[in-house]
């Protein structure tokens, strides 16, 4: 008995993330099978909680505008410069909760020294953490305080 093997691919797209292929394959003359493969679909990244974060604090009743990269040697994510009632705010955005727990305990309650880093700071430091994000605020501004606190919640070091 002679066998022929066809072979159609057709694909169809669906979205940008997802596609479905469908195979037809004839083991025989006039024997065809058809047979439907699941869609692949990309990984769809978190949603930014810094977004969040910036409107929670201008719903608090803060201005905010982003600032460029910003790093600290004791934290392991990189960082975003906030200007919170145009004072310097650091944003650290981590891709998993259990991160920015497992750096936020490196943080003395004092908020220095931080992990193995001696810190000297310019004005009092402030930790808040609030899901993957951390936020370093440094200084003493009333208004900006309030709209962290509204925002994050209490601090978790610093003074």
């Amino acid at each position: 008995m002679r066998y022929t093997i066809l072979t159609l691919t057709l694909m169809l797209t669906c979205s940008p993330l997802a596609s479905s292929r469908i195979f037809a394959r004839a083991q025989r003359p006039g024997n065809i099978r058809m047979e439907q493969h699941r869609p692949l679909r990309a990984k769809t990244p978190a949603p930014s909680q810094l977004d969040g974060l910036i409107r929670k604090l201008r719903a608090a009743g803060a201005t905010v505008t982003k600032g460029s990269k910003v790093s600290q040697p004791f934290f392991t994510a990189a960082g975003r410069l906030l200007y919170v009632n145009g004072v310097e705010v650091q944003v650290f955005e981590y891709k998993a909760t259990q991160k920015a727990n497992a750096d936020a305990g490196r943080v003395s309650p004092q908020g220095s020294p931080v992990s193995t880093s001696m810190v000297t700071w310019v004005a009092p430091p402030h930790f808040f953490k609030s899901g993957r994000l951390i936020v370093l605020y440094v200084g003493n501004e009333p208004r900006v305080l309030k709209a962290l606190k509204a925002s994050v919640g209490e601090q978790f070091a610093g003074k």
